[in-house]
């Protein structure tokens, strides 16, 4: 994230990526135009994984809008 900053990009979303209710990566959302203040970071969760391995229903929503 200070790498991001560091080279004028700013963070507007963060989103941490979940498999099994672990954190295995992070996803942002960065814009190289400055906006209004400093870098926002709303942090959301994509839970991409269930507990029992099966994908889940906010995941394969994803999946479906992007034709997959």
């Amino acid at each position: 994230m200070d790498a991001m900053e560091r080279y004028c990009f700013v963070v507007r979303q963060r989103i941490n990526v979940l498999f099994r209710g672990n954190l295995k990566s992070v996803a942002v959302v960065c814009s190289s135009e400055p906006g209004p203040g400093q870098t926002v970071q709303v942090v959301d969760h994509l839970n991409v994984q269930e507990e029992d391995g099966s994908w889940s229903s906010e995941y394969i929503d994803i999946c479906r809008e992007m034709g997959l």
